[in-house]
């Protein structure tokens, strides 16, 4: 059985109901995790607690809601999403209730033995001849329990003047459980990308989660080519709208007279780690000659990566530095990336990126700037040296626009309708 396949088999095992919300779409990420091996997701013996906790959503309880309401979900340590939640918030105006669930405690005692029972028996019942073992079911069980007891905190909120609501990740843990819970109430619901959305082809279940366990009523997409991918998958046109690029970027024009000495290298999250250590093995045969500085995604182990760093002649970009701070071509001359959408971030300030692309993954759309080895890196940094500044510079826009919405902006348009 692959890891898709044990996936989609935990998934449709746990299709557990709590009040009209599904509970595996709810925790889809962490099925996901778990099938492909990663069994810490589920975490250890102290995350048992979880059959007595909820989120405290008392917050949120306590505020006279407005007729739009968005939440930026449960993700303490990614300050470039909280950075591209609150530029979209400000963009629509003053009629919003906004929430940042990173700040609410995770762990309100509520007691129920009613959720700890239907947690466990669902799971022991549906998990049985599953090769799994009884500490890692009542785990399961412990996390389906902490999700069923803030379902029933949620009935303490009063959603009446809610018409719409917005989050940032639909198919992630409680943004999805809000998600559900507020369309069985009728509230139109969307949700932002945090990046370009594209289908991986990928033996890992998580890596097309964002199509897999699509939730809310309409995706709001960056631009043409997400939405074009999500029909691809299957979806109808109408649950995506094109809504733009949703960060405040001062779009910058390539400069002149580049010199191509200093570059920031946008390196991918953990499942691409192999791809990541070739890629520095590549640029460490250029290190005397150029220099690079690691931006590492936030699932890396910074301390691995700066010992790595510092026998390959290279610079970490400090922890606390957003991609927003260091994709600038006041700051570097160039950037070099890794199936991340902060490839197109980097074009949006001047900043000539290319692609490490050695076939193992799904490419996104984007430049003539792709490479494989040591020879093809120089030929591209060459050939990118001798092409007319307006002729890249075309290239570019016409890339933004399809791929991320360049200079459209629809959010205050949509969400206030």
């Amino acid at each position: 059985m692959t890891k898709k396949e044990y996936s989609k088999l935990l998934f449709e095992r746990l299709d557990v109901n709590h009040k009209g919300i599904k509970l595996n779409k709810v925790m889809c990420a962490l099925i996901m995790f778990y099938s492909a091996g990663n069994y810490k997701v589920l975490g250890s013996w102290k995350t048992l607690s979880r059959f007595i906790f909820s989120l405290d959503t008392t917050e949120i309880e306590k505020d006279d809601l407005n007729s739009c309401l968005v939440t930026f979900g449960f993700y303490p340590t990614r300050n470039d999403h909280q950075e591209l939640m609150n530029t979209v918030v400000r963009r629509l105006g003053n009629d919003v209730s906004y929430f940042d669930v990173s700040r609410w405690r995770y762990n309100k005692i509520s007691i129920s033995p009613r959720n700890v029972l239907k947690s466990l028996a669902n799971v022991f019942t549906r998990l049985k001849g599953i090769d799994i073992s009884f500490k890692n079911k009542l785990l399961f069980a412990a996390n389906l329990t902490y999700y069923i007891n803030t379902i029933d905190r949620l009935g303490k909120i009063d959603a009446t003047n809610v018409k719409k609501y917005l989050c940032l990740a639909n198919s992630l843990d409680i943004e999805n459980l809000l998600t559900q819970w507020l369309s069985a109430r009728g509230v139109k619901t969307y949700s932002l990308m945090e990046g370009v959305y594209l289908i991986q082809d990928s033996e890992l279940p998580i890596a097309n989660i964002a199509f897999e366990n699509l939730t809310s009523d309409i995706q709001l997409c960056w631009g043409q080519y997400s939405k074009d991918e999500f029909i691809k998958f299957g979806y109808p046109p109408e649950r995506m709208d094109i809504a733009g690029y949703p960060k405040d970027v001062k779009g910058q024009a390539l400069k002149n007279g580049n010199p191509f000495k200093k570059g920031v290298v946008l390196l991918s999250q953990y499942i691409m780690e192999t791809q990541n250590l070739r890629l520095i093995d590549i640029l460490s045969k250029y290190a005397d000659r150029q220099e690079f500085y690691l931006k590492l995604h936030p699932s890396l182990d910074y301390g691995k990566y700066a010992k790595l760093a510092q026998e390959r002649g290279m610079v970490m970009v400090p922890k606390n530095m957003t991609v927003n701070d260091c994709v600038d071509n006041t700051r570097f001359d160039f950037a070099i990336a890794i199936s991340s959408s902060a490839y197109y971030e980097a074009l949006m300030r001047g900043l000539p990126c290319f692609r490490y692309y050695d076939g193992s993954y799904s490419l996104m759309a984007g430049c003539d700037d792709l490479f494989d080895d040591e020879e093809s890196y120089k030929r591209q940094v060459d050939r990118i040296l001798a092409l007319p500044l307006s002729e890249h510079q075309k290239e570019i826009d016409d890339v933004l626009e399809y791929c991320v919405g360049w200079n459209i902006d629809r959010y205050k348009e949509i969400l206030n309708a």
